[in-house]
C-alpha cells in the first residue's frame, strides 16, 4: 500500500532524461484527441472535459508518460532548484480500485486520505528523528565529566519537509488515483526560538518502520472513512477482527 524510494543528494539526471521519444500510447493520443474532445462536446450540448482530465492528455504529449514523465519532471526540479543540498525520499500510496474511485468521484475525500498517509509518514520521520536525538544527547553526556551537574535538555521542535502531489492516472490513462510524496530525508531541528532550524538526516528506514507507516496509515485511513459514514471493507480495506462482516455473509448461520 506504500513504499518509499530514495533519490540520493541531486542525481536527477536520469528523471530529467526520462521521455524524449515519443511512445505508441503518445502517438495514438496525438492522433485521436482533436475528435475525440469534438465528439464528447456534441455528445454534451456543448460542454468540454474537465480542465484536469485535458491537462492529464496534455502532458502525456509533452512527457510521452502521464504516470511517470510530469511527477518526473516536478521531483527533478523540485531536487536540483528547491530542496536543499540534502537526500530526498519519495513516498508512493496506493489504495485498493473502490476506494480510488470513491477519491475520483469526491475531492474532499481524496484530500483526507492523502492527508492520513501524509501524517502517517511525517509521524515516522519524527519518531525516528527523536530516537537520533536521544542518542546523541546519551552519547554527549557520556563524554562530560562525572562532577559536572547534570542540566537537562531544552525541549526542542522537530518538523519535516515535504512536498505532494496527487496524480489521476496510470501510464495507461487507466483510473488509478495516487499521492506522489518528496520528502526531505531526515527533520528539522529546533532547540530554541533563538536558535535557527538544523536538518537532522534520518536513520536507515527498516522493514520494520515502513511496515509501521503502512499500518498507521490504514488504520489513520479508516478513521477517515468511517467518520464519514463509509465501510471500509467496501472500499477494499483489509477486514480487521472488530468489523462487521461483509454484506454476503452477514446473517448466516450454521445449518
Amino acid at each position: 500500500m506504500i513504499g518509499p524510494f530514495l533519490w540520493n543528494g541531486r542525481s536527477t539526471g536520469h528523471l530529467q532524461g526520462h521521455g524524449g521519444g515519443r511512445s505508441p500510447l503518445q502517438n495514438f493520443v496525438r492522433a485521436h484527441l482533436p475528435g475525440f474532445l469534438a465528439e464528447f462536446e456534441d455528445e454534451h450540448g456543448g460542454r468540454c472535459l474537465p480542465q484536469y482530465v485535458i491537462q492529464e492528455f496534455e502532458a502525456l504529449l509533452e512527457c510521452g508518460d502521464p504516470a511517470f514523465g510530469q511527477m518526473a519532471q516536478t521531483a527533478a526540479h523540485l531536487v536540483d532548484r528547491v530542496f536543499p543540498d540534502v537526500d530526498v525520499r519519495q513516498w508512493v500510496l496506493t489504495v485498493p480500485k473502490p476506494l480510488r474511485l470513491a477519491m475520483a468521484m469526491n475531492a474532499e475525500l481524496c484530500r483526507e486520505v492523502t492527508r492520513a498517509h501524509l501524517r502517517a509518514v511525517s509521524a515516522s520521520y519524527k519518531r525516528r528523528g527523536q530516537v537520533t536525538l536521544d542518542r546523541q544527547q546519551q552519547q554527549g553526556q557520556g563524554d562530560l565529566e562525572a562532577a559536572a551537574p547534570s542540566v537537562p535538555e531544552p525541549p526542542v521542535r522537530l518538523d519535516i519537509g515535504a512536498v505532494n502531489s496527487t496524480q489521476r492516472f496510470e501510464s495507461s490513462l487507466g483510473l488509478n488515483v495516487h499521492p506522489h510524496t518528496l520528502y526531505l530525508d531526515g527533520v528539522y531541528v529546533t532547540r530554541s526560538a533563538f536558535e535557527s532550524p538544523v536538518f537532522l538526516r534520518a536513520d536507515p528506514s527498516t522493514s520494520a518502520e515502513v511496515e509501521r507507516v503502512h499500518t498507521g496509515a490504514i488504520a489513520r485511513i479508516r478513521r477517515v472513512l468511517k467518520r464519514d459514514s463509509l465501510d471500509p471493507i467496501a472500499l477494499g480495506l483489509p477486514l480487521r477482527k472488530d468489523d462487521a462482516p461483509p454484506l454476503g455473509v452477514r446473517g448466516r448461520g450454521r445449518r
